[in-house]
């Protein structure tokens, strides 16, 4: 049985859910980022988890798309070290020549380095999020899909909008306040 920490990276990994930009707060925090466990994953991960002596690599769910109702295999690999020691409040990303980055958010594909780690109460393997670097920036904000939409002749053009006024700008006319009426409420039940 090997005790050791084995480090690894793996590529091109399309993100389905990330908490990079701020950590994930909602039980123990920490920043992650979920992945589509391919059956490339699944093989160099098995690989780690059976030179370290382990049972079951941890993180791994089924996500079940709500609009499909079908289920894909995703696995999690998370980072708390950054937060306790750190304090860290966001993930640094980096760009494919290794310059920090926006964080990756669902549908990007990145490459990430692990530590995988056999824990001692239960013999599973965790797989320890120590770097993130963006290969390809397809996100739209949440979700994962790539951009529905086809662009279309003679439609609205944010380029040629004139540009917006400033809602603080001084010539604005003042709005006229409304007179304030006393009522009565001792009818009111609170």
């Amino acid at each position: 049985m090997n005790n050791s920490n084995i480090r690894l990276r793996l590529d091109n990994l399309t993100v389905k859910f990330a908490w990079l930009h701020t950590p994930d707060t909602k039980f123990d925090p920490n920043f992650s980022v979920t992945v589509a466990l391919t059956d490339e994953v699944k093989t160099k991960l098995s690989a780690v988890v059976k030179q370290l002596g382990g049972s079951k690599a941890n993180g791994v769910r089924t996500f079940t798309d709500s609009q499909t109702g079908e289920g894909e295999k995703v696995i999690k690999f998370t980072n708390k070290i950054l937060i306790m020691k750190e304090n860290a409040k966001s993930f640094q990303c980096v760009d494919s020549s290794k310059n920090p980055c926006d964080a990756a958010m669902g549908g990007d594909v990145v490459n990430v380095a692990l530590t995988a780690k056999k824990l001692d109460r239960d013999g599973t393997v965790s797989f320890f999020l120590d770097g993130v670097q963006l290969v390809k920036k397809n996100s739209n904000g949440g979700g994962g899909s790539n951009d529905p939409f086809d662009t279309i002749e003679g439609g609205y053009s944010a380029a040629s909008a004139p540009a917006p006024q400033d809602a603080f700008e001084d010539d604005a006319p003042e709005a006229a306040a409304d007179p304030v009426v006393a009522e009565d409420d001792d009818d009111l039940p609170f």
